[in-house]
């Protein structure tokens, strides 16, 4: 809430009404943006024009003072907002004040109010509001997020200017602990947890996320800035499949967040325990795209989308709301990209993890998590998967991910063209949600037996490596993020530092696992070092002959699946040096090293060497880009 200045009373601002005030040069309107806008300081409220005033270009209103005028000329006063130029209004018309009532327990509560001051009467929610002209007494009636209020008009079809109340950053007066109990935990992260709590009026149950404020550090800045960004995005948004916020408190050591409880849970919980048929997984995904699409067109972003973050009121009738809009981001419509690399690991677009030099991102990437939760919920498993957020970021860059398993046989060729749509690497080739929404997948379900939609042609995955686990989600992955606080696992600045670790090492087990104290390969700043590679078998440990063409491709096989560990393939390559027993087998390996490596044409050196371990006649190692 915004500290009180020096402002008129009611009574003063009423009796200025009778006064004509001094008409200025030139009109200055206040900001007006069709989209979602940065707001002036304090702001607490806007009035922003609906329906038939788009073509008349009215601006926003902004409230920043408790105290508000709203009439028909401008004023210099802060207090007074201009209305449309119209002679059915007054150049005072009317009043919209903060009201703070404290009661028997000492419990403080906001509410505000609009006092008619007019001689033609507002509008609100249909109810007319109008003031006694016999004897100068004025009509007040509570106003809540959402009203409509109208005003008479005489230039428009309707009669009416009306305005919606969009209340941003409205603060509750009192103390929590007077107005609830906390109850169990339903889950914690690093900052803050979430609690459910019963009102003690009426023991209505909520949800409460608490952070706490013991010591003014960066990252507690950081987060209280997140919690208010969620308030004032939370406090914008009216749809069936998002959560609904009630009021927050502001108090010397704790901020209290209270939201909708949603009672059965994280859908992350449904479908890692059972199965869901095609069937199923379009009613929920019909669901989350139409919350998305309300985000979008509101330009909101959301930017942390994955199952953790969707809850359900209802299991049984696969009922979904999407949570936790921390890391979500108000865009200017004339500034429409992000550069922040925020997100969960496993969910976050390509874009969002380029270099600082040129990260320039959109609201694509929202498509592209959508992309890896249907990935997720028609086999059981991630599209990118690893030992470490290194490795992960490294396959999401690269954009390698495959639908080879059997797993995979079961799913409808329109569910999986779906899947390879919203995970294009191209963020401007990504489906949008409304052509998502349009898929036939989305539209008509999984009886359609070929894809008839595609921005993209199914990419060619013969020497993909599948990332699909063995079982269908056995356990939850150690990178799912935290679950129930709906606090990413990375969040603005964090997910830079965990990417930022100098070196991650790479392993698998389709190529020879190291003889000594190295590893099978190093991934850091963007490339791929590989370490030498020799033609053994990894399932026999065997060299696989003494024939060097066969030696050949068996090394340069276990270089690939070395390099696919890392995110990657030959197409990455920059730098490969051979290792030659014998320059007179060249002819020969040059040969076999061309079918092996098809069109990729790296840097290559060859050198003849005295030995090689276990007297192999050719060791091959190899430096790779993570970007193509």
């Amino acid at each position: 809430m915004p500290k009180a200045l020096k402002l008129k009373t009611p009574k003063a601002l009423a009796r200025n009404a009778t006064r004509k005030p001094k008409r200025p040069v030139t009109l200055v309107l206040e900001n007006r943006d069709p989209g979602i806008i940065s707001y002036p300081q304090n702001t607490w409220a806007i009035l922003k024009p609906v329906n038939n005033l788009d073509s008349l270009h009215l601006p926003y209103i902004f409230l920043t003072e408790p105290f508000n005028c709203l009439g028909k000329f401008p004023d210099s006063d802060p207090t007074h907002h201009q209305l449309p130029l119209d002679p059915h209004i007054n150049d005072r018309h009317c009043l919209i004040r903060i009201e703070n009532i404290t009661n028997f327990t000492n419990i403080t509560s906001s509410k505000i109010i609009l006092e008619d001051i007019s001689d033609s009467g507002t509008m609100v929610d249909g109810v007319l509001i109008k003031r006694d002209i016999r004897n100068g007494h004025s009509n007040t009636t509570e106003i809540r997020h959402c009203s409509k209020i109208s005003f008479p008009g005489s230039k428009v079809e309707s009669g009416l200017y009306t305005y919606e109340l969009d209340v941003i950053n409205l603060r509750s007066n009192g103390k929590f602990e007077r107005v609830y109990r906390l109850g169990r935990l339903l889950g914690k992260g690093h900052f803050s947890s979430v609690y459910i709590a019963k009102r003690l009026r009426d023991g209505c149950s909520y949800a409460v996320k608490v952070l706490e404020k013991p010591t003014i550090s960066k990252e507690i800045q950081t987060q209280i800035k997140m919690i208010q960004s969620e308030i004032q995005i939370l406090n914008s948004l009216a749809h069936e499949n998002l959560i609904k916020i009630f009021e927050y408190y502001d108090e010397p050591d704790k901020i209290y967040l209270v939201i909708e409880y949603v009672e059965d849970g994280e859908f992350f919980d449904l479908f890692k325990s059972r199965f869901l048929s095609e069937d199923e997984i379009r009613t929920i995904f019909v669901q989350l795209l139409s919350a998305i699409k309300y985000l979008h067109d509101r330009k909101i972003v959301h930017r942390d989308l994955k199952p953790e973050n969707i809850l359900m009121p209802s299991k049984k009738g696969l009922r979904i709301k999407v949570s936790d809009f921390g890391l979500s981001k108000l865009l200017n419509i004339d500034y429409s990209t992000m550069q922040t690399r925020c997100g969960t690991v496993l969910y976050v677009a390509p874009e969002v993890l380029e270099s600082s030099n040129v990260r320039s991102y959109n609201k694509a990437v929202d498509m592209w998590s959508t992309g890896v939760i249907l990935y997720a919920c028609l086999c059981g498993s991630y599209p990118f998967t690893g030992d470490n957020p290194g490795i992960i970021a490294s396959k999401i860059r690269a954009g390698n991910y495959t639908m080879d398993s059997p797993k995979w046989k079961r799913v409808s060729e329109t569910a999986k063209d779906l899947v390879r749509s919203l995970l294009n690497k191209d963020s401007y080739e990504r489906l949008t949600v409304e052509e998502a929404l349009n898929h036939p997948f989305i539209k008509y379900g999984s009886h359609i037996p070929t894809p008839l939609y595609s921005k993209i042609q199914k990419s060619k995955q013969s020497d993909e490596l599948s990332t699909d686990d063995d079982t269908f989600f056995s356990c939850e992955s150690h990178f799912s993020g935290v679950s129930t606080t709906g606090e990413p696992m990375s969040t603005n600045g964090e997910l830079d530092k965990l990417l930022s670790t100098n070196i991650n090492y790479v392993s698998t087990n389709n190529a020879p696992s190291p003889a000594g104290p190295y590893s099978q390969a190093v991934v850091t700043n963007g490339f791929v070092y590989v370490s030498g590679q020799i033609p053994l078998e990894p399932e026999t440990r065997k060299i696989v002959s003494d024939d060097i063409r066969e030696q050949t491709i068996q090394t340069l096989k276990n270089l690939g699946k070395v390099l696919e560990a890392a995110g990657c393939s030959y197409k990455n390559l920059v730098k490969i040096t051979i290792y030659i027993k014998d320059m007179n087998d060249f002819d020969v390996m040059n040969k076999a090293y061309g079918e092996a490596i098809g069109d990729a044409r790296p840097a290559r050196a060859c050198v003849e060497v005295a030995k090689l371990p276990l007297d192999v006649k050719i060791v091959i190692d190899s430096i790779a880009s993570l970007n193509p």
